[in-house]
């Protein structure tokens, strides 16, 4: 490639082979590629203009920024490189660098433009077999292809050496994409569009212009608004060889162009030209009509766009096209002087492919897109709420915020605002939720990248009309509409919301549906029914020919009843079926009903399957937990009257009281009501031969047949011991040490007492018993005795004994715990209740005192026996 002008500069761009600076080298090979493309620098800038230093420093900043970017290019290339010669050569990525860079030295140049050579090559060399002017191309039938014995060797460049197929599938030559080099090169078929490039096969660019297009394209990819990449082509890409000035245009559905992009045009220009009509005499047209690039267009012929600002050079109209088909045009505008050669028109026609590649991805903004009477066709034919939005940037071309230019009359959100009151919002200003929840930067990915947006339902908080937040389920869709965004949205409560609670009460209720066309034989399954028959999403429904292959075999009978039911009697039948899935066994509830045509015909049946196999699983539990429970039941009644026959036995209840030397006494035991309580509460009021009565309350600890047991031996052993003459206490310190020695785990709460008729002396000990009640003269107190533990406590408890004198009249109670305890009172109060109800029947006998008493205090204690001795001094 040249650029020849009439530049009195020996090297300038009047020479073929020069650079519009002088390179670092004047033998270098990559003299015709601009400074800022091969690496070498341009020289310095020229110095600020007297009392210009902001202007300085504004200029030296972006210079620095435009460094930093073609640095970072540099780098991504040689990345680019190595990760191509890794997968080529199946070598490592440091192996791949190391081949770069010897690679690079053989060929005396720096490591970046290799690697751009080694890419950018095998994107523009590639040519049909009819080749170009310069001869026959690689694989022509004067020339062996690639791999061929009787070639030479492809150089260390040639994409054919690492490539099977060009990597730049998308670039345009002109309409017709270049064959691979090699044996399966073949022609790209010609693309039927209109308007359409000509099959004109460009020849192929020398390496140092095939690493300046590539450099140039990714500058070019970088470009984020219409006006930069205009910026870029004109600077950076083309820059080097002349050009001033870029208007970039989009062809849009009805033929006209409108302006995506201006650099170095005046603002009134461009928007006097913001829309081309189409079928008029105006170059760019033309350019797109033909296909052909106008390199110099008449001015007296043609309207230039460019010609409105009264430039001094030429200019060149060129088509935009991508895949062969035309998305736009492009008018470039040259410093006066410029030619160009054939070498230089095929890498303008190579940059502007890059051109038109990024063109149809940023897809600029169209303009009164919103007004346009398809569009509004198109937003109200949409029943869901929709809206048009078009970017606002910043000055950095960054997506900031979105305006909505058109809405739909379905249009509503959860504050209440009408459409007219939601177009010409912006949407962050009015929905700054939107942010929150991720939606603002979908939608600018919707914009950049041209992916449509379907997300599921995302739950929302938005502000209402009084200023409070309000939560809501939203479902979002969003397509790129010209250079903004289509936008549509459910709400909580339609039917976006209603699908996905549909959705959410089969899976909690685990159950699906079906239909079953019997006219067509299609099934269609819901998502849960695949879950509950186990079968992948990708093998489709079941066909219900297969469904018996699941039934087991004894519930096929079952089957044959349903079929019958919904097929022959034309009736909704409900039915519990079980499957084999995989290696388990599931009980399906089955709930199915015909539809019938007007002639009473089965054409399709709907059914609903439930999966209750962890009802049924929950149900064989039960049903064992209740025969284990019977079980339990019955064990505890034998214990239970076991131990009642057993107490009875051992503790023989007279009827009324009992008249004894000195005193007259009443016994009561109440078991405890619940069965499974039965405890070990006991008595004992015995005479002795010694013309003495012994006395003693106990409760052995636990319950059932055990307690009872143990109370039966305690008892049996403290009246055995009773007979020796010992006091209280030795007796109770003797049970401790029986205690302790035969059942460590036992332990028992006793009060022991012996009454002398002669003195009315009662000598008494206890071991962690409540304290006996004693009523004299109308008054009840609680005796301050001796204090002593359990019995199996410890080894040696410190027991105490008592002596009380009493009087005639006197009345003494001993009782066992379950009297006065209960889980809804205090222990105290339990106490204060007695003490009163003793002292309500001053006059009373013992047993209608015991009687009073357990009136008063509620009766017995439901989980746990009572056991009550009345004893009157005579």
């Amino acid at each position: 490639m040249t650029s020849q002008s009439q530049s009195a500069d020996p090297h300038g761009p009047g020479r073929p082979d020069a650079p519009p600076v002088p390179p670092s080298r004047p033998d270098d090979a990559f003299s015709g590629v601009p400074g800022h493309l091969t690496g070498h620098p341009a020289g310095p800038p020229p110095g600020p203009a007297p009392g210009a230093e902001l202007i300085v420093v504004v200029e030296r900043l972006r210079a620095e920024l435009d460094a930093q970017r073609r640095e970072q290019r540099a780098r991504a290339v040689v990345e680019q490189a190595k990760g191509l010669l890794a997968g080529r050569l199946g070598c490592g990525v440091d192996e791949a660098h190391e081949r770069l860079l010897r690679l690079a030295a053989e060929s005396g140049v720096e490591p970046p433009v290799a690697a751009a050579l080694l890419l950018g090559t095998g994107a523009d060399t590639d040519v049909p077999a009819d080749g170009g002017p310069d001869g026959p191309a690689c694989g022509g039938p004067d020339r062996p292809a690639c791999g061929d014995p009787d070639r030479p060797a492809c150089t260390a460049f040639d994409s054919g050496t690492y490539l099977a197929s060009p990597p730049d599938g998308d670039a345009v030559r002109d309409g017709r994409g270049a064959a691979p080099c090699g044996p399966d090169a073949a022609a790209h078929p010609d693309a039927d569009v209109r308007p359409a490039v000509p099959l004109v096969v460009p020849e192929p660019l020398p390496a140092p212009l095939a690493a300046a297009r590539h450099l140039s394209a990714a500058a070019l990819a970088e470009a984020r608004t219409g006006d930069e990449l205009a910026r870029r082509l004109t600077e950076e890409a083309l820059g080097w060889l002349g050009a001033e000035s870029a208007l970039v245009t989009a062809l849009e559905p009805d033929g006209a162009l409108r302006v995506a992009g201006a650099h170095g045009l005046p603002a009134r220009v461009v928007s006097e030209w913001a829309r081309i009509p189409p079928h008029t005499g105006i170059g760019l047209v033309r350019a797109v009509r033909g296909g052909v690039p106008l390199w110099g267009p008449d001015p007296e012929a043609l309207v230039l766009v460019g010609a409105a600002a009264r430039p001094r050079g030429p200019h060149s109209c060129l088509p935009l096209a991508v895949g062969g088909r035309v998305v736009g045009a492009a008018e470039i505008g040259w410093t006066p002087g410029t030619v160009l050669d054939d070498g230089a028109r095929r890498y303008v026609r190579s940059v502007l492919a890059a051109c038109a590649r990024r063109l149809a991805e940023l897809a600029p903004e169209s303009g009164d897109l919103a007004g346009a009477p398809w569009l509004r066709a198109l937003l109200d034919a949409i029943q869901a709420p929709s809206a048009l939005m078009s970017p606002v940037r910043d000055a950095s071309g960054r997506v900031v915020d979105f305006l909505v230019d058109a809405v739909n009359a379905e249009a509503t959100d959860l504050s209440g605002r009408r459409p007219a009151e939601i177009v010409g919002t912006r949407l962050l200003e009015t929905y700054p939720g939107l942010a929150v929840a991720g939606l603002f930067a979908d939608y600018v990915r919707v914009l950049e990248g041209g992916v449509p947006l379907r997300p599921g339902p995302r739950p929302y908080t938005s502000l209402n009309g009084g200023g409070r937040r309000a939560a809501t389920t939203l479902t979002v869709r969003a397509c790129r509409v010209g250079g903004g965004v289509l936008v549509s949205w459910q709400l909580d409560g339609e039917s976006a919301d209603l699908a996905a609670q549909l959705a959410q009460a089969q899976r909690l209720g685990n159950l699906g549906w079906s239909r079953w066309d019997l006219t067509t034989g299609e099934v269609r399954w819901s998502d849960q029914l695949y879950t509950i028959f186990g079968r992948s999403r990708a093998a489709g429904p079941l066909p219900p020919a297969m469904l018996d292959e699941y039934v087991v075999r004894e519930d096929l009978p079952r089957a044959e009843h349903l079929m019958r039911t919904l097929l022959g009697r034309r009736e909704p039948a409900d039915v519990e079926l079980r499957v084999r899935v995989g290696a388990d066994v599931r009980h399906l509830r089955v709930m199915a009903e015909p539809i019938l045509d007007p002639l009473g015909g089965p054409v399709a049946l709907h059914t609903v399957f439930q999966d209750v196999s962890q009802r049924r699983r929950s149900d064989e539990m039960l049903a064992v937990t209740r025969q284990q429970l019977q079980r339990e039941r019955q064990r505890i009644a034998e214990e239970r009257h076991i131990a009642v026959e057993l107490q009875r036995a051992i503790l023989p209840l007279p009827r009324g009281p009992r008249t004894l030397p000195g005193l007259r006494v009443a016994v009561r035991y109440l078991p405890a009501q619940s069965q499974a309580r039965v405890g070990g509460d006991w008595y004992e009021a015995t005479a002795l031969s010694d013309d003495e009565v012994f006395l003693a309350v106990g409760d052995v600890s636990g319950h059932g047949l055990a307690a009872a047991a143990a109370m039966a031996r305690l008892r049996n052993a403290l009246s055995g011991l009773a007979c020796t003459g010992a006091p209280p206490d030795a007796l109770l310190i003797w049970l401790n040490r029986l205690v302790m020695h035969r059942r460590r785990s036992l332990t028992a709460s006793v009060i022991a007492a012996r009454f002398h008729p002669e003195t009315r002396t009662l000598r008494w000990a206890r071991a962690g018993h409540p304290p006996p009640v004693l009523l004299r003269r109308g008054r009840a107190r609680l005796l301050e005795g001796p204090d002593g533990v359990l019995l199996g406590a410890l080894d040696d408890p410190p027991l105490e004994l008592a002596t009380l004198e009493m009087e005639p009249g006197d009345v003494l109670l001993f009782y066992t715990d379950g009297l006065v305890e209960r889980r809804d009172r205090d222990l105290t109060e339990g106490f204060g209740l007695l003490r009163e109800a003793v002292q309500q029947r001053p006059d009373a006998g013992p047993d209608e005192l015991i009687e009073h008493v357990l009136t008063a205090l509620g009766a017995a204690n439901p989980n746990d026996d009572t056991c009550l001795l009345a004893v009157r001094v005579t």
